[in-house]
């Protein structure tokens, strides 16, 4: 097996509570992201799992620090030319310029009245004369992308290499969030529009969304996914479409959801 072939079966592995929050990522941030998601549970982070137990405390500067929060997932230029097909000579200016923007990015949990926000990033390193950034990740994270025994989506990073609008990747996930038992899943389009970030205040018509956001993504994952195949109709209440069914054939075996 050559290096991209060993890439490429890394797998991103998240709880599906990560998989449905809000979270407003360009394309590029999520391809970054989600590429050292990636390098989380792959052979090369044996020196990760040689200092101790995961979400162990130490002291950096009388500051208890995890394990996991110094722990660095390196991504480099050339990786992310070979995995998402962009030219090599411009790779490096992509991750470096999504990595700059990831000290702003939040995910965002609602529970209830209470709304939390989680910094995706604890810090970055860019190593330039090697052509790659080392992604710290938030210790708040560990809980989602780490010791997962159950409620859980998986899939290799190649899955979403194709995807080249970012709307894409996300409805991708919350599909792989959804239980691969039921064949049918409804949901109201406020709460997709919420998931996907998008302002659930604004007049816009069903027609917009549908049109420019929902039929596009579903495009390119029938198209570029060989895991599943997705189909949708809409559900009115009254006049107004109100949700959305989504019919998901799942192809492959790679997730386990609640």
């Amino acid at each position: 097996m050559n290096e991209l072939e060993q890439l490429e079966r890394n797998r991103v592995t998240k709880a599906n509570q990560l998989a449905r929050a809000t979270y407003d990522l360009t394309l590029d941030e999520q391809r970054l992201l989600f590429l050292a998601i990636s390098k989380i549970n792959s052979p090369e982070i044996d020196h990760y799992k040689e200092k101790g137990a995961q979400g162990e405390l130490i002291l950096v500067n009388g500051t208890p620090i995890s394990t996991f929060e110094t722990t660095p997932f390196s991504v480099s230029a050339k990786e992310y030319s070979q995995i998402f097909g962009v030219g090599i000579n411009s790779a490096y200016t992509q991750i470096k310029r999504a990595a700059s923007k990831l000290k702003g990015r939040v995910i965002t949990r609602l529970d209830g009245d209470v709304v939390e926000e989680i910094n995706w990033t604890y810090k970055r390193r860019y190593i330039e004369k090697e052509g790659r950034i080392e992604i710290f990740f938030s210790r708040d994270l560990e809980e989602f992308l780490t010791n997962i025994s159950g409620n859980f989506s998986t899939y290799q990073i190649k899955e979403i290499a194709k995807f080249k609008l970012k709307h894409t990747i996300k409805v991708f996930e919350y599909l792989k969030s959804l239980d691969p038992r039921k064949c049918l899943h409804k949901i109201e389009i406020g709460q997709l529009k919420i998931i996907l970030a998008l302002d659930t205040k604004s007049n816009e018509s069903f027609g917009n969304f549908d049109s420019k956001i929902l039929q596009p993504a579903l495009m390119e994952i029938n198209a570029g996914c060989s895991s599943m195949q997705v189909e949708y109709k809409k559900i009115k209440t009254g006049r107004s479409v109100t949700h959305i069914e989504f019919q998901v054939l799942d192809t492959s075996r790679d997730r386990v959801s609640e």
